[in-house]
């Protein structure tokens, strides 16, 4: 079953931008190494969880969320060993062109 509910860390209204910070349950062999490492941190006190459940997101349902609200969808993967993403959703008409540059 899909967790019904999406950690959103972070709403950026200047730049349009929504930054998610969670992981991926579609990579199922590095999300065991996600899964193993928040079971310590709930437990210890330092995560919170409810009733001690994990719960984690789809990349692909983020993805399909980003399509259905036109916006552009990057992902920042800076781990080999978890499942832990950050995905940067942008409504499409605040993305800046390639060719633009920021003196015009």
């Amino acid at each position: 079953m899909e967790c019904v509910r999406l950690r959103v860390k972070d709403i950026d209204f200047h730049y349009k931008q929504i930054i998610i910070r969670d992981a991926d349950k579609d990579l199922q062999k590095r999300h065991l190494g996600t899964r193993f490492t928040e079971f310590f941190s709930t437990r210890s006190g330092f995560n919170k969880s409810i009733n001690k459940k994990l719960c984690f997101f789809s990349g692909r349902k983020i993805a399909e969320i980003a399509g259905k609200y036109n916006m552009e969808i990057e992902i920042i993967d800076r781990t080999r060993l978890t499942s832990n993403l950050i995905y940067v959703l942008k409504h499409r008409s605040s993305v800046m062109p390639a060719s633009v540059t920021a003196e015009g």
